[in-house]
C-alpha cells in the first residue's frame, strides 16, 4: 500500500516477520499505532494492538463479514458493500473513503479472506485484486493494499495486532501520507471498541 492509513480499509497489513524499526504515534483509548520504516520506500507502513475485552473470535468474525456496517466504524468510510462471496472463506468488497481535500476520494476492491487454521486464533488477509467493477472519475482506484488481522483469544479476550501496507494511487505528497499514517486506524478501532462494546450492554 505505498503505505497510507488513512485509506484504511480492512479495510486493508502485511504480516512483519523480522519487524522493521517503528515509532510509536498514538497510545490513547486503548490503541495503540506504529508507523514503520521500509527499506527503500518513502510511504511508511502500520501497526495497531488494542484489546478487544470480552469478545470471542466468532462474534468478531461475524462483525468483519457486516460489510455495510464499516461506514460506522472505519475512518471517513461512506460506503461498503460485498461484490461477490467467492466462497464461505472469502468475499470480495468494495470501499470508498472520502480523503481531505485536495486528495481525491478512494475506492478499494479488495478480497477479504479468513483464515482458522490455527486454534484460539482467527488471521484475516484483505488485499487488493483486479475487477471489473465500473471505473469512475470521481474516484481514485487503490492499486494496491494488503492488510492483514491476528487476532488472538486470551482468556474471554482478544488480542488483535493489525498491519497495513497501502499505495493510495494518484498524486499524494508522501510527506501528507506518513504525517495522517496513524490518525485513521486509531479512530476506526477506537470507533469499533466503543460500538461492540454499546452492544453487549
Amino acid at each position: 500500500m505505498l503505505r497510507m492509513c488513512c485509506f484504511f480499509l480492512f479495510s486493508a497489513c502485511v504480516a512483519f516477520g523480522q519487524a522493521p524499526p517503528c515509532d510509536l504515534k498514538r497510545d490513547r483509548d486503548g490503541v495503540r499505532v506504529f508507523t514503520c520504516k521500509v527499506p527503500g520506500e518513502k510511504f511508511r507502513s502500520l501497526r495497531a494492538e488494542f484489546t478487544l475485552e470480552n469478545f470471542s473470535l466468532s462474534q468478531l468474525e461475524i462483525w468483519i463479514r457486516d460489510v455495510p456496517n464499516y461506514v460506522n466504524w472505519q475512518y471517513n468510510m461512506t460506503e461498503a458493500e460485498i461484490l461477490e462471496e467467492v466462497s464461505p472463506d472469502a468475499l470480495i468488497i468494495r470501499s470508498v473513503v472520502d480523503a481531505p481535500w485536495p486528495v481525491e476520494n478512494r475506492e478499494m476492491i479488495n478480497e477479504c479472506v479468513f483464515d482458522h487454521s490455527t486454534p484460539g486464533a482467527l488471521r484475516i488477509m484483505v488485499k487488493s485484486i483486479p475487477h471489473d467493477y465500473p471505473t469512475s472519475d470521481d474516484l481514485v482506484r487503490v492499486p494496491y493494499s494488503l492488510a492483514q488481522w491476528n487476532v488472538t483469544q486470551t482468556g474471554g479476550d482478544l488480542a488483535v495486532v493489525y498491519s497495513l501496507e497501502i499505495d493510495p494511487g494518484g498524486s499524494v505528497p508522501p510527506v501528507l501520507v506518513n504525517l495522517a499514517m496513524a490518525e485513521g486506524p486509531h479512530h476506526s478501532f477506537r470507533d469499533l471498541k466503543k460500538l461492540l462494546a454499546s452492544k453487549k450492554n
